[in-house]
């Protein structure tokens, strides 16, 4: 680990480059865009920081403003995305609420690069325009409605009412209006169906063709769970719990190439199925924080933070991949080092830029000066990987609602996460953006 000690008072600032151009006689003003601002902080701003790096910074920057670049010690350009204290407060009548990344399992960013939603206190979403970071209006969706970008309507988001019924929605967020895509009712074999949800951590494939849900009765006992074809409108295959002597998962989700099912379950395990239930095997004993990227040779990859001591026990302590083609694990960090360990999320939603994961932590047990404590990074999916920094989380941890859960774009070319900046309060948390050159990851 290498700690470098002195960084120059630049990196010690926050740069006052404003989001609006006026004319002389202040009576009109236009947007610029964050992102031409960051072309230009990237002219000065070029070299990577790669390994496992931390770099003191002596004087923290204050909170910034929305208006502000934060000049991180890591070399990215950052900015505020959200101002909870003005932002969504007249719709949703709440005074102050925590505006802030959902998860990191589900990419907040439309595929065309115009539009991201974060999450409010009080189960409501919001969307903003991702070029000048001004916000635009409440969404219809409410509560956990595990919502999804389509990939050839670029306007259109998939949503599910909250913790599922039996309705697959979407919105157009342009022109406001709301379809019924599909309604489950009578369509499955379970007559006390009333719910189809991932439980919150799952995702449809990269093309949004093949998804997974798991079947609730009205009182959220596990049923079963089933695969859908969006294409053809077709339900391809169902799963039941009680046959199988299954319990409830904690969570489902499809794979990005729509090949491969994962659902994990605390003390039986994690497994993967295809999609018709017919091929299973166990990845690893019990459920931890995990997504599921592709490497550079397209191979579904699944990655998670395996703390316990159990199968497979000799990547105990380690952040480890799993190739589903080659039924191969490798390692990519030890977590495990002289006492020290620490929480963290991932997103692998960048399927259009495969061979990285991004991750994010908090809550670690020691000193905060370790490589890993308190950061957003990427990690090439290989042996032996290449490690990229790119940003401090600013963030306290204190509760579910302040931990770092910082998600990727199609294309790794935008992170949001959330960060309450030192402040323990959960409702002082706004969502922040790195914005990255499309050559960062070649």
């Amino acid at each position: 680990m290498l700690i470098l000690n002195k960084i120059s008072t630049l990196l010690l600032v926050v740069a006052m480059l404003p989001l609006t151009s006026c004319t002389a006689d202040k009576k009109f003003r236009t947007e610029i865009s964050y992102l031409d601002l960051c072309k230009q902080y990237y002219a000065n701003n070029n070299e990577k920081i790669t390994g496992k790096v931390f770099i003191e910074q002596v004087a923290l920057p204050e909170k910034p403003g929305k208006n502000q670049i934060i000049i991180n010690p890591y070399n990215t350009c950052l900015f505020k995305a959200t101002d909870h204290t003005k932002e969504g407060v007249l719709e949703t009548k709440r005074k102050l609420q925590f505006m802030r990344n959902d998860y990191s399992r589900r990419n907040p960013f439309s595929s065309n690069g115009k539009y991201f939603f974060v999450y409010s206190r009080g189960g409501n979403w919001h969307l903003y325009d991702a070029k000048t970071l001004k916000y635009i209006k409440l969404l219809p969706m409410a509560g956990d409605a595990e919502p999804v970008w389509d990939t050839r309507n670029e306007n259109k988001i998939y949503y599910l009412p909250p913790n599922g019924g039996l309705e697959i929605k979407s919105i157009d967020v342009e022109t406001g209006s709301i379809k019924i895509e599909v309604n489950f009712k009578d369509r499955l074999q379970w007559s006390s169906a009333a719910h189809i949800w991932t439980r919150s951590e799952g995702s449809p494939s990269s093309d949004r063709r093949y998804w997974v849900f798991n079947v609730d009765d009205v009182d959220f006992k596990g049923l079963g769970m089933f695969t859908y074809d969006l294409d053809e409108d077709k339900v391809l295959s169902q799963y039941d719990y009680k046959a199988n002597h299954k319990s409830r998962p904690d969570n489902v989700t499809m794979s990005p190439s729509g090949k491969y099912i994962v659902a994990s379950w605390a003390k039986e395990g994690t497994f993967y199925f295809d999609k018709a239930f017919k091929v299973k095997r166990k990845i690893y004993m019990g459920t931890q924080h995990s997504d599921i990227s592709i490497d550079k040779q397209g191979n579904d990859t699944l990655i998670w933070s395996h703390y316990s001591n159990v199968y497979p026990k000799q990547y105990t302590g380690w952040v480890v991949a799993y190739n589903f083609t080659e039924n191969k694990y490798y390692k990519l960090f030890r977590i495990y080092v002289d006492g020290r360990t620490t929480s963290m999320h991932f997103s692998g939603k960048n399927h259009d830029k495969p061979g990285w994961v991004l991750v994010s932590t908090y809550n670690n047990n020691k000193d905060d000066n370790y490589w890993y404590n308190n950061k957003v990074f990427a990690v090439e999916l290989s042996e032996g990987p290449k490690i990229v920094n790119l940003s401090s989380t600013y963030n306290k941890h204190d509760s579910y609602w302040s931990e770092v859960h910082a998600a990727v774009n199609n294309d790794f070319t935008k992170i949001l996460f959330n960060s309450n900046w030192f402040n323990s309060d959960s409702d002082n948390i706004d969502a922040h953006i790195i914005n990255l050159p499309p050559n960062f990851f070649k």
